[in-house]
C-alpha cells in the first residue's frame, strides 16, 4: 500500500517578518505620504515635505541596517553553537573509539576468562588502572 507524505497543514516556509523590517516599512510609507501630501501646498510645504522624505528615508535605513546586524549576528550564534556541538559529538566519538580500543587491548591482554570484564563500567576502572597500561604494552609489543 502506498501512502502519501505531506507536510503538516501548520507547516510554514516562509520566516516570519520582524519588527524592525515592518517598523522600517512604515516609517518608509509614512514619510512617503506625507511628502506627497506635503508636494501639492503652498511652497513652505514642499521644503517641509522634502525635509520629512529624506528624515523617513534615514530613519528606515537605520531600522533596516539593524535588521541586518541582528540576522548576522543570530546567523553567527547558529553557526557557533552548530561548531560547538560538533565538536562534542566529534570527542564522544573519539572517547567511545578510545574506550573500544581498549577493550580490544584489553581482550588480546588478559590470560583468561576470569579477567573478562562484564560491563562497561568496569572497563573503565581497569583503563584508568597501571595493570590495563603494562598488559597493553606488553600486548602490543
Amino acid at each position: 500500500m502506498v501512502t502519501n507524505v505531506t507536510s503538516p497543514v501548520t507547516a510554514k516556509r516562509k520566516e516570519a517578518v520582524s519588527p524592525l523590517r515592518r517598523t522600517s516599512e512604515i516609517v518608509l510609507v509614512a514619510g512617503t505620504v506625507v511628502a506627497v501630501i506635503a508636494a501639492f501646498g503652498p511652497t513652505w510645504a514642499v521644503r517641509l515635505g522634502i525635509v520629512v522624505a529624506v528624515i523617513s528615508a534615514v530613519v528606515a535605513c537605520l531600522f533596516a541596517w539593524r535588521e541586518l546586524f541582528n540576522a548576522r549576528r543570530q546567523h553567527a550564534r547558529a553557526m557557533l553553537t552548530a561548531s560547538r556541538d560538533h565538536g562534542r559529538a566529534l570527542t564522544d566519538e573519539r572517547t567511545r573509539n578510545a574506550v573500544d580500543d581498549a577493550f580490544a587491548c584489553y581482550i588480546g591482554a588478559t590470560s583468561g576468562p576470569e579477567q573478562v570484564v562484564d560491563s562497561r563500567a568496569d572497563l573503565h576502572s581497569y583503563v584508568s588502572s597501571n595493570e590495563f597500561t603494562m598488559n597493553c604494552a606488553a600486548w602490543v609489543t
